[in-house]
């Protein structure tokens, strides 16, 4: 909505997802709205880029690989809070089912 891009405009944002394809796109689409955004597509990646750029907000995929378990999230989540309790989480996910 609107209101939430207005909101997120005042905050970095760290974008963690393993499809390089959404997160190219949602950083175009954030970027439109004057976001600063740092977008990662996996878990090292994503403690590297919290360190450098400090993210007041995360959005985070729930299932950052094939596995379909979202362990690696939850590891992040707890990694990004014991570095910065004031680190917002917004979690994301998708599901896909092919036939």
């Amino acid at each position: 909505s609107r209101r939430l891009l207005q909101q997120l405009s005042r905050f970095d944002v760290l974008l963690i997802d393993d499809d390089p394809r959404f997160t190219r796109g949602l950083m175009r689409t954030l970027t439109a709205h004057s976001i600063s955004c740092t977008a990662v597509n996996s878990a090292p990646e994503a403690l590297q880029a919290a360190e450098r750029a400090r993210p007041a907000v995360v959005l985070l995929d729930l299932i950052l690989d094939d596995s379909n378990d979202p362990t690696t999230a939850l590891f992040l989540i707890s990694e990004l809070l014991n570095r910065d309790d004031s680190i917002r989480v917004l979690v994301l996910t998708g599901h896909h089912e092919s036939r």
